[in-house]
């Protein structure tokens, strides 16, 4: 058997073949896949990847753009021990991720800081001696 299914592969496929604002669906995807990789008919790859066949005309202009894919997502499904491939995409992702987090901490840090700053220095300064004489209060 193959080591991750074809829905996984046509997961994994998505992100790769959005162009512009339109992204395929997993069916349509699966479905080019199979008649790419597998040499399955348009229609019959519709049945099998339960979307109508209403599609197969799309659905052989994708396998088109599939078909490059399938040696790379292979290779790194082999690569990785099957379904483990789609993790194996994480750890790249992992640090710069936490490094935008870092950046927005900062950045709140800032803007939240600067109204407090701004307020020391408006009041004179005031609020920042602490323990100084307190004002003359009437005894």
């Amino acid at each position: 058997g193959r080591m991750e299914s074809d829905e996984a592969l046509a997961e994994r496929l998505q992100p790769r073949l959005v162009r512009g604002n339109r992204t395929p669906s997993v069916g349509k995807i699966h479905a080019a896949i199979l008649v790419a990789r597998d040499g399955v008919g348009q229609r019959e790859a519709c049945r099998l990847a339960g979307i109508k066949d209403g599609v197969h005309s799309s659905v052989r202009g994708l396998a088109e753009r599939v078909r490059p894919h399938l040696p790379v997502l292979e290779e790194e499904a082999g690569a990785a021990g099957g379904l483990a491939a789609a993790d194996a995409h994480m750890p790249p992702d992992g640090p710069p991720l936490q490094q935008q987090l870092g950046d927005i901490d900062t950045i709140l840090e800032e803007l939240y800081a600067t109204p407090n700053d701004q307020e020391g220095s408006d009041s004179g300064g005031l609020a920042e001696e602490g323990p100084a004489e307190p004002p003359d209060l009437p005894a």
